[in-house]
């Protein structure tokens, strides 16, 4: 009543947030990944896992979610090519190293990057 009162006074329009329509999209990813989860768990030709769908598809940084669906593709590749000999021979050593380098870059350019922002040259 006030918020009507306000806005009649000021000539602003009312402005309502309404809400975002999370839950068919989630309805929608729910079914999508147990569908995925069910075709690989029943046929062993099935090339889609539910994890690697998540990673593909997920929100937040979007850069180490395509590292890290790149990284399960070459890891499923691996696997079907040479084996598990391969994989531990090769591919986790391979996926360690690169993981431990990216930090060891990434860690000290965070560092840098944020104290010569705080000065102004």
């Amino acid at each position: 009543m006030l918020v009507t009162q306000l806005s009649q006074e000021l000539r602003l329009p009312i402005i309502i947030p309404q809400p975002e329509p999370w839950l068919s999209q989630s309805f929608v990813g729910f079914i999508s990944v147990g569908l995925l989860s069910w075709l690989y768990a029943r046929y062993v030709w099935f090339p889609f896992e539910h994890i690697g769908f998540i990673l593909a598809i997920g929100m937040g940084d979007y850069e180490f979610w395509t590292f890290a669906a790149m990284t399960w593709v070459l890891k499923i590749i691996t696997l079907r090519i040479g084996g598990s000999k391969l994989y531990e021979k090769f591919g986790a050593p391979l996926a360690g190293g690169y993981i431990a380098g990216h930090m060891l870059t990434l860690i000290p350019g965070v560092i840098i990057g944020k104290v010569s922002s705080s000065y102004p040259f």
